[in-house]
């Protein structure tokens, strides 16, 4: 009987130590955890005319305009990392279900100058070609299948720099990360 009892108590502490309320089974299986699906790595090197401190980073699909993330940072930025989901891009679920569908659409990752557009730099080009690492060789041609929970965009370097004229430089270098389940 002692056995059964300390049985008992471990699997409750287990189900506590792992979330399970009173009404868990502790022999259900976990739910797969997000992870890293698969990154753009985007270096980009540009001028324009003008004083201007500020970047508009922007991935979206050409035909469709479903836009997975538009942001503006400044060098104050690097070293940080933005999430961008549902709850603060309106275009979330389109873009992602175009990330999804198994078809290798035509992307555009643009860096330009903010306000204005000026001294832009894109890329365009099938989802197949930008997509790397992670699971991808699973999901192929774009993330097939998967379950899209976020997309994390690491700033690992930017410089902008006013010249003489006033011209100005910018050189940023970012890591676009998908995360969810396979």
């Amino acid at each position: 009987m002692k056995s059964v009892i300390t049985a008992l108590l471990c699997l409750i502490a287990l189900g506590l130590l792992y979330g399970c309320s009173e009404d868990c089974d502790p022999c259900s299986v976990a739910p797969t955890p997000v992870q890293p699906l698969a990154q753009i790595i985007r270096e980009s090197a540009w001028g324009w005319p003008g004083s201007l401190d500020t970047l508009r980073l922007v991935l979206v699909y050409i035909a469709e305009q479903d836009t997975l993330y538009d942001i503006l940072v400044t060098e104050s930025d690097e070293g940080t990392t933005f999430t961008v989901d549902g709850s603060n891009n309106p275009d979330f679920a389109e873009a992602v279900a175009r990330l999804t569908n198994g078809v290798d659409e035509q992307m555009g990752i643009y860096t330009s100058f903010y306000p204005g557009g000026g001294g832009e730099t894109g890329m365009f080009s099938p989802e197949s070609n930008f997509l790397d690492g992670g699971l991808t060789n699973d999901m192929y041609p774009d993330l097939a299948g998967a379950e899209i929970t976020e997309v994390l965009i690491h700033i690992d370097y930017i410089s902008i720099d006013v010249v003489a004229g006033p011209y100005t430089n910018y050189d940023c270098d970012i890591r676009v990360v998908f995360m969810g389940r396979p």
